[in-house]
């Protein structure tokens, strides 16, 4: 994939993460794949979450932010699990406290696997995503229809 290809999946999905959050809440949101990080496995996409809390280096305070979007993050992980079954893990940490900043997982327990999108209901999402995100609203529109 190349970095444009990148730049435009990650704008989408920072997009649509934050739409499970309240306004502010969640900072921004990426994909980390194989190759980009060890740990990864060939096939498997990490979604890391930067969050803001009050305090961006403690462990407690990025525990008490999962318990209080707790819906949001259980609606993401129901989500990614039909949409992007790749992405095993949902990352929870904080943007600036750099390398040992704390992080929080939320694995995939597979269970949402088998309950697949209808041809609907993806050809709806694309273009909800495509007037969205488009970088040309007029051109999405024309697209969209």
């Amino acid at each position: 994939m190349d970095p444009d290809e990148r730049d435009r999946l990650n704008r989408v999905v920072d997009h649509e993460v934050k739409g499970h959050f309240p306004p502010g809440a969640v900072r921004r949101a990426v994909l980390v794949r194989h190759g980009d990080e060890p740990g990864i496995e060939p096939g498997q996409t990490l979604l890391r979450m930067y969050v803001l809390a009050a305090d961006a280096t403690d462990e407690q305070a990025l525990a008490a932010w999962r318990d209080a979007h707790q819906a949001g993050v259980d609606e993401l992980r129901r989500d990614l699990s039909r949409r992007l079954p790749s992405a095993r893990l949902i990352e929870l940490t904080f943007d600036d406290a750099g390398p040992d900043a704390p992080r929080i997982t939320v694995a995939d327990d597979g269970s949402q696997a088998a309950e697949q999108l209808s041809a609907r209901e993806i050809v709806t999402k694309a273009l909800e995503l495509l007037r969205a995100a488009y970088v040309f609203p007029e051109q999405a529109e024309r697209a969209a229809a």
